[in-house]
């Protein structure tokens, strides 16, 4: 579509004003998903509604309204993007790298290793939400969890995360290293498959974490957090 995306975040505003709101006001966006899973949007509705609920920093000059994650579970609900991979970081809808067969190798290779490691002990999430605070529900790789009941809420607590990337690397080595530590993971990890190291953060704070380092082919990686231990050359294709 030929738009700026000011530009279309100053469109979506008006669409979400012409979405069928009583009495002049605008409707929210639990609304506008709802009336587009009965009246299936265009392209362009869709495309404008998603421009409205992700981090616009300003439109006209006025701060976006981020996104909560109990409005998030309703709009999923909805069925509005069904089908289409996105997660919640920061109240942003950001949309998630399709995997390639070297992605998948390296987190299944991981999910087998740590499954084995930690039977009984805690619980070995695969690419599955976490519910960190109000606005991020992010959908790691790998996450290991304190043995729970999940069955009707998110883990809010991580021991292990572990992301696998390439062309999402920038993505996970600062929008998600910061979210991580902001949450209190103790230690996370970035299997980079750009340059075949594995980054490893540990000590979090408020900002992002204290302490990174590399670990290269011939290396062993050992967490602090939990007690796995796994070659370099073991997880990277």
């Amino acid at each position: 579509m030929a738009m700026e995306f000011s530009g279309l975040a100053d469109a979506g505003v008006s669409f979400l004003a012409r979405c069928g709101a009583a009495g002049g006001s605008s409707p929210s966006l639990i609304d506008v998903a709802s009336n587009t899973r009965r009246n299936p949007a265009s392209v362009e509705q869709r495309v404008i509604l998603l421009a409205v609920m992700s981090a616009v920093p300003q439109v006209g000059g006025e701060a976006v309204r981020r996104i909560r994650r109990e409005e998030w579970a309703r709009i999923v609900a909805a069925g509005l993007f069904e089908g289409e991979r996105l997660e919640l970081l920061e109240g942003a809808i950001v949309p998630m790298s399709p995997q390639n067969a070297e992605h998948a190798y390296s987190v299944h290779r991981l999910f087998e290793r740590l499954v084995a490691a930690l039977a009984g002990v805690a619980m070995v999430r695969c690419q599955a939400p976490l519910g960190l605070g109000d606005v991020s529900e992010p959908e790691p790789d790998l996450a290991v969890v304190p043995v729970g009941d999940y069955r009707h809420t998110h883990p809010a607590l991580a021991l292990l995360v572990i992301e696998v990337a390439a062309s999402s690397l920038q993505k996970d080595l600062e929008l998600k290293a910061a979210l991580y530590a902001r949450a209190g993971v103790p230690e996370y990890w970035v299997v980079n498959l750009v340059d075949r190291v594995v980054q490893v953060h540990r000590e979090p704070k408020s900002g992002g974490y204290g302490q990174i380092s590399r670990r290269a082919s011939g290396d062993v990686v050992t967490a602090t957090s939990v007690a796995f231990s796994v070659p370099v050359d073991d997880v990277l294709p």
